[in-house]
């Protein structure tokens, strides 16, 4: 998991894999190999370590099983609907936040957000609630925390 992560945003070479992992480079040469060999990395033309094309199954499968966010879309779906706005599900993960569902406005102008995203708690209604704010009126907004202009409930 360690070398995942470490290529997770950019591909590295295996200098930059191994002071990331903090492993032997040997080690870290011989784990990232074999992630090759299951698709799990691939190597691009610079020879960097990337994720791999594996990766997408699994995270498909991942997201199939997460019932969660299939029992929510149904109440997305209407809210989304009847505020014509986009709408994500987020959930807490590692004291960050991860999108597992995002539906998009119908709106040519709107905030995308792709499921899988990470973000900070400490900015965003979705991440202050999920770190434990609460207000009288029974909801968290949001004006410009993450991007000027840009708000949410």
């Amino acid at each position: 998991m360690l070398i995942l992560r470490a290529v997770a945003n950019d591909p590295v070479n295996l200098n930059d894999l191994q002071a990331a992992t903090g492993l032997p480079r040997a080690t870290a040469h011989r784990l990232a190999s074999a992630l090759v060999t299951h698709g799990m990395l691939r190597r691009n033309s610079e020879g960097q370590f990337a994720l791999g094309h594996g990766l997408v199954a699994l995270g498909q499968a991942a997201g199939e099983r997460f019932p969660l966010a299939e029992l929510a879309r149904p109440v997305l779906e209407e809210l989304r609907n009847e505020t014509g706005e986009s709408v994500q599900m987020f959930v807490r993960e590692d004291g960050q936040r991860r999108c597992v569902l995002s539906l998009e406005s119908t709106h040519g102008l709107r905030w995308i957000v792709p499921e899988g995203a990470l973000f900070p708690l400490e900015v965003g209604s979705a991440g202050r609630l999920l770190s434990g704010a609460s207000t009288r009126e029974g909801w968290i907004q949001s004006i410009g925390e993450r991007e000027p202009g840009v708000v949410s409930v």
